[in-house]
């Protein structure tokens, strides 16, 4: 939701859909929105998620500014809901090399496939299947 609140701000139909620009501008977006969603979002039952900031139009207008048209950001940058400000204070970050992530796929049948591969070779003392990456142990 909080992604498609900052993308009210451009003008994706004049951008051409799947022109290099449109897929910059929902990439870099989505990178916003994701680091709000690491930041922030939690079990709601434990941790008051501030979601009503997040969503407001004022967090998106002091949010896109941080879009460069011309650049792709590599840093990490959840915003500060609570103050309003573009960036958390203290927080910059790097993507790191490595990680794990996940393909799902389900056919019009209803058949489902989930593969997981993660970077178990990064990690000592871990063995692993390097051609299937399933982790052994």
């Amino acid at each position: 939701m909080e992604g498609l609140r900052l993308l009210e701000g451009f003008d994706l139909k004049k951008m051409g859909l799947l022109s290099p620009d449109y897929i910059h501008t929902v990439t870099e977006v989505m990178k916003l929105a994701m680091a709000d969603r690491d930041e922030y979002y939690a079990d709601p039952r434990f941790v008051d998620i501030p979601m009503k900031e997040l969503l407001s139009e004022e967090y998106a207008k002091i949010r896109r500014p941080l879009i460069d048209p011309q650049k792709a950001s590599l840093e990490l940058r959840p915003g500060d809901p609570y103050q309003m400000k573009a960036v958390k204070k203290g927080l910059r970050s790097f993507p790191t090399q490595g990680g794990t992530t996940t393909l799902t796929v389900v056919d019009r049948w209803g058949n489902m496939v989930a593969a997981t591969p993660a970077d178990w070779a990064a990690r000592p003392g871990r063995r692993g299947i390097p051609a299937s990456f399933m982790e052994a142990g």
